[in-house]
């Protein structure tokens, strides 16, 4: 497998809407523009605060970092008209035409299994699911800081987002580990080792256009980790999306 990373990558608009006000756009912010220099807005929830990353690069793609107003996946619906004041008014952009990512946690004690699967099959493809808003659910087991242990190739294993926190801030891990090309291929390449473990067929590119059977495949698999070994598989979906944009490239 050979992954090539495409800087310069025209994606149009990408708008990230995820679960926390921090870690997430901090992790989204070091890749797209301090690595990629692409231009990245983020809104802050916590203080109303509009933050714009500037690029001269590629000024026809922007990327865009929305929090959900809750943290539970079962409020995405809900909270449809925050997330449409958010962009209409606070960033001036419209869902239309945009590539749209959901950025979760699999945290046990705020999200039901049946919910979880409710939109994995719901928000299937980034940019047309046939309902009101399109967009891609991409998880993270436990949790976002999975992303950080896969650049690194570090393969030990959690049973809560708390723990993979304690084990993150104790070896003084961060968002700058994202910040060069070689992690970023490395993230890649392990989630999709991983994802082919799992699966029942290898990824391929066109599952991004239906994504229901790989999500569905790989969050029964790390549910049965958890069940059987108390932890989960350290895993998160977050690449996908740039493979998805088309900036991360994967040849065999």
């Amino acid at each position: 497998m050979k992954i090539k990373i495409n800087k310069n990558k025209s994606i149009g608009k990408v708008i990230y809407i995820v679960e926390g006000d921090v870690t997430e756009p901090t992790i989204i912010e070091t890749i797209f523009n301090k690595l990629l220099n692409y231009e990245v807005a983020r809104y802050k929830k916590l203080n109303d605060e509009l933050i714009k990353l500037t690029s001269n690069i590629e000024k026809y793609s922007r990327v865009f970092v929305v929090p959900a107003k809750n943290p539970q996946i079962n409020q995405i619906e809900k909270n449809y008209d925050y997330l449409y004041d958010i962009l209409n008014n606070k960033l001036g952009i419209t869902t239309e035409d945009s590539s749209i990512y959901f950025i979760f946690d699999r945290d046990r004690e705020s999200n039901r299994p049946s919910i979880i699967k409710n939109h994995i099959n719901k928000y299937y493809n980034s940019k047309d699911n046939d309902m009101e808003m399109n967009g891609l659910f991409l998880l993270s087991y436990p949790c976002i800081e999975a992303s950080y242990l896969n650049a690194l190739c570090d393969k030990n294993e959690f049973s809560c987002g708390k723990d993979m926190k304690d084990y993150v801030d104790l070896n003084n891990i961060d968002c700058t580990c994202l910040q060069n090309e070689k992690a970023l291929k490395d993230y890649a390449e392990i989630v999709i080792e991983i994802i082919n473990n799992i699966c029942t067929n290898n990824f391929k590119i066109s599952d991004l256009d239906n994504f229901k059977r790989v999500n569905s495949e790989v969050f029964e698999h790390e549910e049965h980790c958890f069940i059987s070994n108390k932890v989960y598989l350290t895993l998160s979906l977050l690449i996908v999306s740039l493979i998805d944009l088309g900036i991360i490239e994967i040849t065999d």
